[in-house]
C-alpha cells in the first residue's frame, strides 16, 4: 500500500514506520551507554555538588562550583532515591537516565523545531540524524548540562518563532513568545554559553520586525517584545533573588565567567582548531556532502516555509561556530547546537533526494538506515559482555565510601569524587580549575583519609612529605597511614 499519511506529506505509512523503527534504536543504542561507557568525572561533579546541595551546602558560598545550579535541580529526587544505597554505581546509572529522559524530550521538542524551520518531511529526517548522533556519542547520555541546555533552547526558539512568524490569535500569539523567552533564558541558566545562540535569536527578532515595520504597528511589535523580555526577565530575576538569598553574587560570577575564562578556548590555538574541524567532518552524523549540499538547497530554495528562516539558520550557524571555537577542547559537548544545525540542513538535503525516488528504492533507502541504527544500538551494549562497562571504572572511588565512617572526609586532585562524602575543605574541590589552590595547600590546614589522585595527578599536586602519609590502595585512591 503506497497511500499517503497526509496529502500535504509526501511519506507513505511504510516509510513512516521504517524511520520510526529506526529512531527507536537509536534510542535503545542511547540507553546500551547508558551501562557500557565508563564514568566521566564531570558526571561525579555533577552529582557530587546535587548531593551538597541537596543537604543544605549553598554552592560558590560553601563550596566551589564553576556551572550554575540549574541542571542539579532534575538531579536531586535521583540523589534521594539512592543515597541510602550508597553505590557510585547505582547513582551513575539513576543519573543517566534522567539524561535519557532530557534526550526524549529533546528529540519530541527538534522534531517541531525543525518542522517549524523547514517542513515536516526535514523535521523527520533531521530528527533521526539528531538520533543516530545521540546514539554513538556517549556524553549526550552523560550526566552532564549540555543536552538540558539544548532541550531549553530548542523549545525556546520553537515557541518564538511559533508565536512570532505564524499568528494564532492575540492570546496564544503572546504566551507563546512569552514561553519563548522564559525556555531560553532557562537555556542560559543551565549553561552560560547558550547566549551565543540566544543572541542570534535576539539579532534575528530585531530584524523580523523591522522587516515587518509597514504590516504591523509600532505599538503591536512593541507588546510583543516586551512580552518576550518580560519571559527572560522572570527567570533571570528569580536567579537574582535566590543569589541575593545566599549574598554569593561576586562568588557566583567569579566561579562561573572568571573561572571559566580561565580555562582558555581552542581559539587561537590552530592544531585545535584543526581538530573541532576534523571531528566535525569525521564524527558528523551525516556525510559533509550533505550538510553542504542542504545548506546550498535551504539558502537557494524559493519556496520555504518562512524566508526568514534562512537568515535565522545563518545568524544560529555563526553563533555555533563561535561557541564551538571557544570550548577549551575539541569534544563534542562543546558543539551539540553545530550538530543539531548540521543534521537540521542534511535532513533538508535528505527530503530533496527522496522525492525524486521511486517508491522501492526510498524504501530500500530508509531501510538501509534502519540497518544502520540497528548496528549503533548492537555495539553500543558490546562493552558491557567485555567487561569494560561503567561498573568497573566506578570501583576504584566506591572503595573510599566502603571504608569511610561519618566523620572522614577526602580531598580531590581532580573533579573525580566519591560522590556521598564531604570534603575536607570544599573551597578546594576541582583543585586543577583554579591554580591557585592546590591540593598540597588544602592539606596544610586539613588531614583527609583519602586522596582522590592518580600518579600523575598526586605528583603535580602533592609533596613528597606528604605522599609519605598516604598509602596508595588502588589507581585512583590513597589512604593516610
Amino acid at each position: 500500500m503506497k497511500r499517503k499519511i497526509f496529502k500535504d506529506l509526501d511519506l507513505t505509512y511504510q516509510n513512516l514506520i521504517i524511520i520510526v523503527l529506526a529512531i527507536s534504536f537509536a534510542v535503545l543504542g542511547s540507553t546500551g551507554l547508558i551501562l557500557s561507557t565508563q564514568v566521566d568525572p564531570d558526571e561525579l561533579e555533577h552529582l557530587h555538588a546535587t548531593w551538597l546541595w541537596n543537604k543544605g551546602i549553598n554552592p560558590y558560598t560553601d563550596f566551589f562550583e564553576h556551572h550554575t545550579q540549574l541542571y542539579w535541580l532534575p538531579l536531586m529526587p535521583v540523589i534521594n532515591i539512592v543515597e541510602a544505597s550508597n553505590s557510585i554505581h547505582l547513582a551513575v546509572v539513576a543519573g543517566r537516565l534522567v539524561s535519557l529522559i532530557i534526550l526524549l524530550l529533546l528529540l519530541a521538542a527538534s522534531y517541531f523545531l525543525f518542522a517549524e524551520i523547514f517542513n515536516r518531511i526535514t523535521a523527520i529526517y533531521s530528527t533521526l540524524l539528531w538520533a543516530i548522533f545521540c546514539a554513538y556519542y556517549p556524553r549526550a547520555i552523560h550526566i552532564r548540562p549540555d543536552m538540558l541546555m539544548m532541550l531549553f533552547l530548542v523549545l525556546g526558539t520553537y515557541f518564538l518563532l511559533h508565536g512570532v512568524g505564524y499568528p494564532v490569535g492575540r492570546f496564544k500569539k503572546n504566551i507563546f513568545i512569552f514561553l519563548g523567552g522564559v525556555g531560553l533564558a532557562l537555556s542560559i541558566l543551565v549553561l552560560l554559553k547558550a547566549v551565543l545562540w540566544v543572541l542570534p535569536i535576539i539579532i534575528w527578532l530585531i530584524l523580523y520586525y523591522w522587516k515587518q515595520r509597514s504590516h504591523q504597528s509600532f505599538k503591536a511589535q512593541l507588546i510583543s517584545v516586551s512580552i518576550f523580555i518580560s519571559g527572560m526577565v522572570i527567570v533571570f530575576g528569580l536567579q537574582l533573588v535566590w543569589l541575593i538569598s545566599v549574598n554569593d553574587i561576586s562568588k557566583f560570577l567569579f566561579a562561573n565567567i572568571t573561572t571559566n575564562m580561565q580555562l582558555g578556548s581552542v581559539y587561537g590555538d590552530p592544531r585545535e582548531i584543526m581538530a573541532v574541524i576534523k571531528r566535525t567532518i569525521s564524527w558528523v552524523n551525516a556525510p559533509i556532502i550533505l550538510v553542504l549540499l542542504g545548506f546550498a538547497s535551504f539558502i537557494t530554495q524559493k519556496k520555504v516555509k518562512n524566508n526568514f528562516s534562512k537568515i535565522l539558520i545563518l545568524l544560529l550557524l555563526g553563533g555555533s561556530i563561535l561557541l564551538t571555537l571557544l570550548g577549551n577542547d575539541p569534544e563534542y559537548h562543546y558543539h551539540f547546537p553545530l550538530v543539531w544545525l548540521l543534521s537540521g540542513l542534511s535532513g533538508f538535503r535528505i527530503q530533496i533526494m527522496a522525492k525524486k525516488l521511486s517508491f522501492n528504492t526510498r524504501l530500500l533507502f530508509d531501510t538501509s538506515i534502519l540497518a544502520l541504527t540497528l548496528i549503533l544500538c548492537i555495539f553500543s551494549f558490546g562493552p558491557i559482555f567485555f567487561n569494560e562497562g561503567l561498573k568497573n571504572s566506578t570501583e576504584p572511588l566506591q572503595y573510599i565510601l566502603d571504608n569511610s565512617e561519618n566523620e572522614d572526609s577526602y580531598l580531590s586532585a581532580s573533579n573525580s569524587t566519591p560522590i556521598f562524602l564531604k570534603e575536607s575543605n570544599p573551597e578546594f574541590f576541582m583543585a586543577h580549575i583554579n591554580p591557585r589552590r592546590s591540593v598540597s595547600n588544602g592539606l596544610q590546614s586539613t588531614t583527609p583519609k583519602f586522596v582522590v589522585a592518580t600518579k600523575e595527578e598526586a605528583k603535580r599536586h602533592m609533596s613528597n612529605d606528604l605522599l609519605k602519609s598516604y598509602k596508595r590502595v588502588n589507581k585512583q585512591v590513597l589512604v593516610l597511614e
